[in-house]
């Protein structure tokens, strides 16, 4: 990667149990500047309902392993799940106070988020979370985090307002690599294959990964603008303008007006800025937009087996080659 791009940032997401001193060091050694992990919870009774305790250690486990590692790099993140369905606001506040104490300088809390696979398994073990608990539970987040830790997202925080641009805030496109994938350029999405195998025929045939993309209008391009650049915490007038000319204001017009009347915004010199009240309304519209993501990854699981299938059975017309249209659109 370095041969081919002036690589600034290596983010790197890992589990609990991968914290040993080799690996640690070999990131370390690689130039790795973020590493995140993925915890959830160190509540030991929530980490059995989610089949976590056996698989990745334990609460008290976890804490010492991101203790041992928080040293290794420039950032460590931790996260969190809030509002699971047996998770009391005693948990969520024991939580925040162990991640407090483990020497980690980034924390990303999200709202329990599924797809409608991951959610009729979660039933049987779980059950279905309380919506109407999200705003304390929220709340509670917030303020014990503060003034140490301040908000770098609507769901990310960070120690002295340094972190990762994990969620492309900064940057209006991205290309993602490898199978499963999602891409996003001048307002097409693009998506791999999520199949190992149909990836690596693509690949050995002179093709790409993609097998899906989808153009969005203009007007759901500069409505997707502002739902990032807002979660971000702000938008910029001058780089709307800029990107999208005044038509971007008298579109969406209704969408800006709206967040300031509720109190969700407020304007200033530069553009629009997220209020606290603001942040708790974008963490639940990320939230719903990254759910929409699950299920389309949940279509694109399903495929699967039709797209080993199309590769098994070589189009005739090709003599031997692979069929080169996408199979699932």
């Amino acid at each position: 990667m370095r041969a081919l791009f002036a690589v600034r940032e290596v983010s790197v997401e890992t589990n609990p149990k991968d914290l040993q001193p080799p690996l640690l060091a070999a990131l370390q050694a690689a130039g790795v500047t973020r590493l995140s992990v993925g915890v959830q919870s160190f509540d030991d009774q929530l980490l059995r309902e989610m089949e976590r305790h056996t698989k990745y250690g334990n609460g008290a486990e976890t804490a010492e392993r991101i203790r041992l590692a928080a040293p290794y790099f420039p950032t460590l993140n931790v996260d969190l799940i809030f509002n699971q369905p047996h998770q009391t606001l005693a948990s969520l506040q024991r939580d925040l106070a162990i991640f407090r104490t483990l020497g980690a300088n980034q924390v990303s809390l999200y709202p329990l988020m599924t797809s409608p696979t991951v959610l009729r398994r979660m039933e049987k073990n779980m059950g279905q979370p309380d919506q109407r608990r999200l705003r304390s539970f929220y709340q509670t987040i917030v303020e014990t985090l503060s003034p140490e830790f301040t908000p770098s997202s609507a769901w990310c925080f960070t120690k002295a307002g340094v972190g990762s641009d994990e969620y492309i805030v900064a940057s209006e496109n991205y290309v993602g690599v490898g199978s499963g994938a999602f891409s996003y350029l001048d307002g097409t999405l693009f998506a791999t294959t999520f199949s190992l195998q149909a990836y690596n025929e693509r690949i050995r045939a002179g093709l790409t990964g993609i097998t899906t993309q989808h153009q969005l209008s203009v007007t759901d391009r500069m409505r997707y603008t502002l739902l990032v650049k807002m979660f971000g915490l702000g938008l910029d007038r001058e780089w709307a303008r800029a990107r999208y000319g005044d038509r971007f204001f008298r579109k969406l017009w209704g969408e800006l007006r709206t967040m300031e009347m509720l109190g969700a915004a407020r304007r200033d010199a530069h553009g629009w800025r997220l209020t606290g009240r603001g942040m708790f309304w974008l963490m639940l519209m990320m939230s719903e937009f990254f759910e929409s993501v699950n299920t389309y990854r949940d279509a694109m699981r399903a495929h699967v087996h039709t797209e080993l299938e199309s590769y098994n059975h070589p189009c005739p017309a090709l003599t031997g080659e692979l069929c080169r249209q996408p199979v699932f659109n």
